[in-house]
Parts: C-alpha cells; structure tokens; sequence
C-alpha cells in the first residue's frame, strides 16, 4: 500500500466536487453591480455620486475577486490545495480592499 498524496492540480481531480449553478451564479452577481456603477458615473456632476463612485471602483476590485474568481474556482471544482497562491493573494486583495474602504 503506498499513501501517495496528490500534488497541486491533483487535488482538484481527486477530491474537488465542481458546482456548475453556484459558479455560474458567482459570476453573474459578480457582473450585476456594473450597471450600478454606470448610473453612479451618469450623475457623477453631484459630489454624493462622485463619493459613491470612488467607492463602487473599490468594491468592483473587491467584488472580481470575491464573486467573480471564486465563480471560477467553483466551475472548477478547485480546492485550496488546487491553487494556494491564487486562492491566498485573491483573499488578501479582497479583504484589504473591502477593510480599506
């Protein structure tokens, strides 16, 4: 008997479970917020709008890496073990820019 562990992308075939509807409704919300952000840029003559703005170019940064790149991962089946890295700095970006707002 030999306990081989599976390395990096390995992980994603033998323990990953892909969840199709979840992702693809990640990334869909993830993409929903921009109209909202079009209107803030329509009315961007009044100070309040140029506030909400600044703040809704902040949150697309955090919004592309929590919605949208844990969509992906989600289609995937990815685990951590799949893609630390990305998994790590997506986390650290995320949350620094949703604490820094």
């Amino acid at each position: 008997c030999s306990s081989v562990r599976p390395i990096g992308a390995e992980w994603t075939t033998a323990t990953g479970e892909q969840h199709l509807i979840y992702g693809y409704a990640s990334i869909f919300g993830g993409l929903a917020y921009i109209p909202c952000v079009y209107a803030c840029f329509l009315e961007r003559r009044k100070a309040c709008y140029r506030i909400m703005l600044w703040l809704s170019f902040i949150d697309i940064i955090a919004i592309a890496c929590v919605w949208i790149i844990f969509g992906f991962l989600l289609i995937e089946g990815a685990v951590f073990c799949s893609h630390p890295w990305l998994t790590w700095i997506v986390g650290c970006v995320g949350l620094g820019t949703w604490c820094g707002a």
